[in-house]
């Protein structure tokens, strides 16, 4: 079960940080002037570093376990 979490926690970090890194590159194609650029992705990266870390405690209250499923096509009848 721990490493269903595991495995969980890793591919939601993954999801927030390529929102993050999204976000930053829209703003690079904006003109904002070299300061407000950092300033803006640092609180970029800063709000969601902390999402992660609540992330990690509210995962804490549950019980996570994987489920395969599997999907099998069933032939259409002409």
């Amino acid at each position: 079960m721990q490493d269903s979490r595991v495995s969980l926690l890793g591919l939601i970090r993954k999801r927030i940080q390529t929102t993050m890194i999204g976000a930053i590159a829209s703003a690079e194609k904006t003109d904002l002037g070299e300061e407000a650029f950092e300033m803006l992705r640092s609180e970029i990266l800063d709000r969601g570093n902390a999402q992660i870390r609540y992330l990690e405690k509210d995962l804490d209250c549950y019980e996570v376990s994987y489920r395969k499923i599997y999907f099998i096509p069933l032939k259409k009848e002409s």
